[in-house]
């Protein structure tokens, strides 16, 4: 199997469907093992089928393929869904009298006196690949003041919420930066967190994402985030 076949034959797609025969999908799955770039577009496709899944549960995907330059309003609207999904049922619990390392949501994270929310420099998904064993995420920190968005898609779904994100910084000593919990996922099955990137520094993290009802509930996810 090869790029071109790849391409031709809509091996990402049917993969993440589940309609590949088990040959094309051993095949396919050494393909990816041997070229990591692949990962990333799996990663893309994902999240752009979840986007989909959540403009169309919502009535608003119809409509917006009716649209003369549906081309363009297409991305805008998924990272709309994908975002606003998000906000609603997540908490930060941590010190009031400063704004946090990271944040369930983005309106806690603020800038300044004027009490505004961040703006988002980047949003980057964290999800395992079956057979994969995920590469450190490069992540270059913003030269101004920003939120930096982290999606991680949970194993358990749902039905393991609420859950609990763990940032460590790597070391001889490995040392926590925050732990955020009652995470639950959105409509795109993802749980998101934002990043201040003015309190979190340059190096190396491990982000682990686990169920609060333990193991039983579901595996943790873990993950190592490189800031640049």
């Amino acid at each position: 199997m090869d790029r071109k076949q790849i391409e031709a034959e809509h091996i990402v797609a049917r993969y993440l469907a589940d309609q590949l025969s088990p040959a094309e999908m051993q095949e396919f799955e050494g393909y990816y093992t041997q070229h990591p770039s692949m990962v990333r577009e799996i990663e893309y496709a994902l999240r752009l089928k979840e986007g989909l899944a959540t403009l169309r549960d919502r009535g608003q995907l119809e409509a917006l393929l009716k649209m003369r330059r549906w081309r363009w309003a297409l991305p805008l609207s998924i990272a709309a869904a994908v975002a606003g999904a998000a906000l609603a049922t997540w908490t930060w619990y941590g010190s009031t009298n400063q704004s946090p390392v990271a944040a369930g949501t983005l309106e806690a994270l603020f800038q300044g006196g004027g009490q505004r929310a961040l703006p988002v420099a980047g949003r980057y998904i964290l999800v395992r690949v079956s057979g994969v064993e995920p590469a450190a995420l490069e992540i270059p920190l913003p030269v101004a003041r920003s939120a930096i968005e982290l999606e991680v898609l949970p194993a358990g779904g749902a039905t393991a919420a609420p859950y609990r994100l763990v940032i460590e910084r790597d070391g001889s000593e490995p040392k926590q930066v925050t732990e955020l919990t009652g995470l639950a996922p959105g409509e795109d099955g993802l749980v998101a967190a934002w990043l201040d990137s003015d309190r979190i520094q340059r190096g190396r993290y491990t982000v682990e994402l686990s169920p609060e009802r333990g193991e039983a509930a579901a595996p943790a996810e873990r993950f190592i985030i490189e800031l640049r």
